[in-house]
């Protein structure tokens, strides 16, 4: 169905637009969350600087999170235009769902007849408040783009449909294949386009089957790659076989229900409690709830089939988030995972309204003024909502105090609650909250890492190294515990001990620049070992070329070494990034060094003229312009000093 375009129809859409741009204006000027942000952006090294190395690292598979190298890749351009202000990342994030909406609005034109309900899911698409975690969370990005090139791959693929032109079936596969590396979810388009095809023709030819077969594929492997990486337990392996389609029913509905009634949102749902084994009630009368459902559906459908559309559409593109195949995650529902989901849920709901309406209409009652009224009263509501639910995503602290407010036995927000407020000073706060956290989760060495790093924010160094011995004692052996351990070690004065754990975080995680970095210092400041903190610190900057306190160190260990010239270069660099280490007393130290250098250059060179110490002056200089970092002039002096033995060459 492939109808004009007026202007009178751009205009319903245009208003949409202009009310979304108008909902998360606030959001363009967020900070960040360290709700997964830090992972992902702010202590990333792997997208702070753009090259042919760097993006290629990107799209090689990492066990750090789900393989979405495109995801990362927009990450990488935001941090290079933004210079690291969250507000690129907000500006970048919001322009895609807007982009969206305008997706959605003509990609529902082509199936749906009624220009009201198309409006209105459009409207929901935009403005419903179970989208706001997928806009404005930074890390929520893989929502949004794989949904941008998943659209585009679908209105491509109708296209060909209706043309028969090859052309718009490759880039259907190309935009499809975009989609899968911004997040794997992308999974089931082909399986949408198979509905689709079903639902409209009642069949499957082979023909529709052959011409699916590389979008199948691409799932395929990409499926495989996802599973591959999964490397922890996921929390719903805890439940039996016999719960778990249990715990699926439960998600469908509580996405249906939160379509509905669009309160009580948090960023973090709790897992349920098991209880002697058992998990509560509303999980036992969850299938009984989809269970009528489907049955009044299947009711309705037999007057009208397209009653079936927003349901399978809704239900395919959930499945990857269902816990089929099991995967990591801190809740069992997310708001963000409904992000294309809604968009058969807002059909279901225009369909129900619009038969409704067409059955009173039969009573020759006129409806249409009472339909669309209904229909623009729900999204203000929506948007009314949706303003109210913005604003918890403004900083990891109200986004924390939101879900235990919500919740108060959901540990990880105590957590990184504690974090947020260790980094904005109130360590006394953050303790406070990591005692909650403890006390929740006694067994769990999450939680006395989090309650270290409070006691190393406030420099007390042995509770610090007590927890964290612990944490790492009962399995939470990551590279972070490992490196905070060593400072707690290292503000100790066991200096060995921390080089120790600087290794073991090193080797656990390769690409965290900090370890070598804090070798390096270690090495240098403490051993005095300043040419081998040399080296450690050029592995630092190998990952994190704009690593400022490692270009100042490295700057120290080659002013102790006589090095100059590489000293005062490396200054410069750090200089360039941070301007305030111009007044720094090692810069007028290095300057007054490189002065007195060349003041005994200019001086040994006016001695040059005395034959019988010639090679003593040319050794001097050697030296000093090796101090300078100058190799062409120390080379040439080199050369001067150990000529090529010639002689008359044989015929």
């Amino acid at each position: 169905m492939n109808r004009p375009i007026t202007v009178r129809t751009l205009l319903g859409p245009l208003l949409i637009l202009v009310v979304t741009f108008a909902l998360y204006l606030p959001a363009f000027h967020y900070d960040f969350s360290n709700w997964d942000d830090g992972i992902y952006v702010e202590n990333n090294s792997a997208i702070q600087h753009l090259d042919v190395t760097s993006v290629t690292d990107l799209f090689r598979p990492t066990a750090k999170y789900m393989y979405h190298p495109l995801t990362m890749l927009t990450y990488a351009f935001d941090w290079s235009i933004g210079k690291g202000s969250a507000e690129s990342f907000h500006v970048t994030s919001i322009m895609l769902h807007l982009l969206n909406v305008i997706l959605v609005f003509f990609l529902l034109r082509r199936f749906i007849a009624s220009e009201t309900v198309v409006l209105f899911c459009v409207a929901v698409f935009a403005l419903h408040p179970l989208q706001v975690e997928s806009v404005a969370w930074i890390s929520a990005r893989k929502e949004v783009l794989y949904s941008f090139f998943y659209l585009i791959s679908l209105l491509l693929y109708t296209a060909w449909d209706e043309r028969n032109n090859l052309y718009f079936y490759f880039l259907s596969i190309f935009f499809f294949v975009c989609s899968l590396l911004s997040k794997p979810t992308a999974v089931t388009l082909p399986l949408v386009i198979f509905a689709a095809e079903w639902l409209r023709s009642g069949k499957l030819t082979v023909k529709t089957i052959a011409k699916l077969a590389p979008f199948v594929v691409g799932a395929a492997v990409f499926t495989l790659v996802s599973t591959s990486l999964q490397s922890t337990i996921a929390p719903v392996q805890n439940y039996s076989f016999l719960q778990r389609p249990l715990l699926i029913a439960y998600e469908l509905v509580f996405y249906m229900s939160k379509f509905v009634v669009p309160k009580m949102f948090s960023a973090c749902y709790a897992y349920p409690e098991l209880v002697n084994g058992a998990i509560p009630v509303e999980f036992y009368l969850a299938p009984v709830y989809l269970a009528v459902g489907i049955s009044v559906l299947w009711l309705i459908g037999r007057k009208s089939n397209d009653v079936f559309y927003g349901p399978l559409i809704y239900f395919i593109t959930l499945l990857p988030v269902l816990q089929l195949i099991p995967f990591n995650n801190a809740s069992l529902v997310a708001d963000r995972y409904v992000y294309l989901p809604i968009i058969g849920l807002a059909f279901l709901f225009s369909r129900i309204v619009e038969m409704a309406a067409g059955e009173i209409s039969r009573h020759s009652l006129k409806t249409d003024g009472v339909k669309n009224a209904f229909f623009g009263l729900i999204v203000l509501l929506l948007l009314v909502s949706s303003l109210q639910r913005i604003h918890v995503w403004k900083n990891g602290l109200t986004l924390f105090d939101d879900i235990i407010q919500k919740n108060d036995h959901i540990g990880i927000a105590y957590g990184n609650r504690a974090e947020t407020k260790s980094k904005n000073g109130d360590f006394v706060g953050a303790l406070a909250d990591c005692e909650h956290l403890v006390a929740l989760r006694p067994d769990d060495g999450q939680a006395f890492y989090v309650r270290g790093n409070a006691f190393l924010a406030l420099h007390m160094y042995r509770a610090a190294l007590r927890d964290l011995t612990h944490s790492i004692g009962i399995g939470f052996d990551k590279s972070s515990a490992f490196y905070n351990r060593g400072l707690a070690y290292y503000n100790l004065g066991a200096s060995d001990s921390a080089l120790v754990d600087f290794h073991s975080s090193r080797s656990l995680d390769p690409g965290f620049a900090d370890a070598p970095y804090s070798i390096g210092y270690v090495t240098l400041h403490s051993r005095g070992d300043a040419r081998s903190a040399v080296a450690y610190f050029d592995s630092a900057l190998a990952i994190n070329p704009k690593y400022a306190e490692a270009l100042y160190q490295k700057a120290s260990a080659e002013y102790a070494l006589r090095s100059y010239g590489k000293a005062m270069e490396d200054l410069s660099t750090a200089i360039s990034n941070h301007p305030e280490l111009r007044s720094d007393p090692l810069v007028a130290e290095i300057n007054r060094s490189i002065d007195s250098v060349n003041a005994a250059i200019s001086t040994l060179k006016s001695l040059q003229g005395k034959a019988s110490r010639a090679n003593e002056i040319r050794m001097l200089l050697h030296e000093l312009y090796t101090m300078l970092g100058d190799s062409l002039r120390a080379d040439a002096i080199a050369a001067s000093l150990h000529p090529r033995r010639g002689g008359r060459s044989r015929r």
